[in-house]
């Protein structure tokens, strides 16, 4: 009895470490290559270094199979294989380091994806998991259905989307931006460049800007039945006399840039920072 109970405890002890497998593999690229990345669950976190590689480092949570590895220098896929019908596989928590400027694409549904340190294009999805991201490069395209998007220091065009997650986009120069949301609150915090654009809408969730004072735009504000809130000295006015809709059309600074934000039963906030 006593050899049974101590073989299982040695069973036990021993599990863990066949659950989890450990991954480390590095292919060449080119400085600008193409980089895809596809993962359901578990965590990704991509930044950007010196070198004309790609690392991929982590671990592979119950159940999967492996990290599948292709392509060329210019373009190198990177995806986690999940079995068939695998009801209770772990997930996969990986760290890929990437060439500086090269171009990314990562789609996950409930893993979380971090990004930083890069400068080239990016376009990130996820179903229900946080996208946080941190790059300095031409154009950034984000999307999310139930998960927040969170958006720091990002190049001057700019593209998110999302369901019910909140937006947040703090930036020093925004030259173009699209945000938008159904029930998520979106909040930006940025100098718009001149002669810039950033339209932001919501169905349900309320919109925050926040800019400089000597902000130079031309706003045009929408709300159906929610308040608009303005710091920069003009008030919103009915749109009926008899129902709630609210609007608000004003110039500030030079008028270069255009502001446009609509949401039909949000609160909208102008504030200077």
């Amino acid at each position: 009895m006593k050899k049974t109970l101590f073989a299982l405890l040695i069973l036990a002890l021993a599990l863990p470490a066949v659950a989890e497998v450990r991954i480390d593999e590095t292919r060449q690229v080119a400085a600008d290559a193409t980089v895809t990345v596809e993962n359901i669950s578990g965590s990704l976190r991509l930044s950007g270094w010196g070198k004309n590689e790609v690392q991929v480092t982590g671990t592979l949570g119950r159940g999967l199979e492996k990290v599948e590895i292709t392509g060329s220098g210019s373009r190198l896929d990177v995806r986690v294989i999940y079995p068939r019908n695998c009801h209770d596989c772990g997930g996969a928590d990986l760290e890929i380091r990437v060439p500086v400027g090269c171009r990314l694409e990562v789609n996950t549904v409930s893993a979380d994806i971090e990004v930083g340190e890069v400068s080239g294009e990016g376009r990130f999805e996820s179903v229900s998991g946080t996208v946080t991201v941190a790059t300095s490069g031409p154009s950034l395209r984000v999307k999310s259905v139930s998960g927040d998007v969170v958006i720091r220091g990002a190049g001057p065009r700019v593209e998110a989307n999302t369901v019910s997650g909140t937006l947040t986009a703090r930036m020093p120069t925004l030259q173009e931006g699209d945000l938008e949301s159904v029930s998520g609150d979106i909040r930006i915090e940025a100098e718009i460049a001149a002669k810039g654009r950033v339209e932001a809408q919501t169905v349900s969730g309320d919109v925050e800007l926040r800019l400089p004072a000597a902000v130079g735009a031309d706003f045009e504000v929408h709300s159906f039945s929610g308040d608009i809130r303005n710091e920069f000295g003009h008030e919103a006015r009915r749109t009926s006399e008899y129902g709630p809709g609210r609007e608000l059309e004003f110039s500030n600074g030079d008028g270069s840039a255009r502001v446009y934000v609509k949401t039909l039963s949000g609160e909208i906030r102008l504030l200077k920072r």
